[in-house]
């Protein structure tokens, strides 16, 4: 019996192939979403369902960015026969889709209890505002209307903070887990802390024993629960994306032996992982 000869790709067969995956998911999201807002969506849901539907549009939005990206962009002025393909800037689009589908994970699917899950929109929906809350130079005249949504958004959030004072009342909690959660809240109003955190409830029974602080750089393992190797993929990210020595480093070296093919293949592929994950979570939760 002969044997047969084994099938080897390129790097450009990997690129096609792995663009083609990600078109087509990025085709079923759509098809998702469409078939969600047509038949399945009601005037009388709450704003967490449009939430969570925003958040699957805007993964949409980013990965067709990523696709049209992929092929490659003309940096001189009329001259369309100078394409460069520029991964660096992918990955900070591909960071951002990652942040996504880690908040819907955090938010959505970590959460057991309905009440839970507001504590963790509230908490998410205050550190968005406070970006807004933390304009305080602007010209009044001139940001009238501005300056308006800040006001109506102040009072939205300390709404917000009497809404999860409620919440907790009906929990079943300990003390010192109900204290974390003050305190938490109490500094991102305070502190106007506004970056993108995750949370967890740590339970015993159904009994919540404490409330746990996630960053970006460790939620990797609540994504990727059996592969350790991936639990570095927000740093990875974060190498290309920040203005430093590295990410400056790395540009300049990629384009030696089309190390940019590689990084092209692993852009789509992470791509295709992401949203294959925030499309379970969105038809779990919904």
């Amino acid at each position: 019996m002969k044997n047969s000869k084994q099938t080897t790709f390129s790097e450009d067969d990997m690129i096609a192939a792995a663009y083609c995956s990600l078109e087509r998911m990025c085709n079923n999201m759509y098809a998702i979403v469409d078939k969600f807002r047509s038949d399945i969506a009601k005037p009388e849901d709450k704003e967490d369902v449009a939430i969570a539907q925003c958040i699957l549009q805007m993964a949409i939005c980013k990965t067709r960015s990523l696709l049209q990206l992929s092929h490659g962009i003309s940096i001189a002025p009329n001259r369309m026969d100078i394409i460069l393909f520029d991964p660096t800037s992918m990955f900070s689009i591909l960071r951002s889709l990652y942040e996504l589908v880690f908040t819907f994970r955090n938010i959505y699917i970590m959460t057991e209890t309905e009440g839970e899950r507001q504590i963790l929109l509230d908490i998410w929906k205050i550190c968005g505002l406070n970006n807004r809350q933390k304009l305080i130079a602007l010209p009044k005249k001139t940001n009238q209307a501005y300056c308006e949504k800040q006001k109506k958004e102040a009072k939205d959030i300390e709404i917000m903070k009497q809404e999860i004072s409620s919440i907790l009342a009906a929990l079943n909690i300990k003390k010192s887990a109900q204290k974390d959660i003050e305190r938490t809240l109490n500094e991102c109003i305070k502190k106007k802390i506004s970056s993108i955190k995750g949370y967890k409830f740590e339970k015993k029974g159904s009994c919540i024993t404490a409330f746990c602080e996630i960053s970006l750089t460790s939620s990797p393992r609540y994504i990727y629960k059996k592969d350790s190797q991936l639990g570095i993929v927000y740093t990875f990210f974060s190498m290309h994306t920040h203005p430093s020595y590295l990410s400056v480093l790395q540009f300049g070296q990629m384009y030696d032996d089309n190390q940019y093919k590689k990084q092209l293949q692993e852009i789509l592929t992470s791509a295709c992982i992401f949203n294959a994950h925030l499309i379970q979570d969105f038809c779990k939760f919904i």
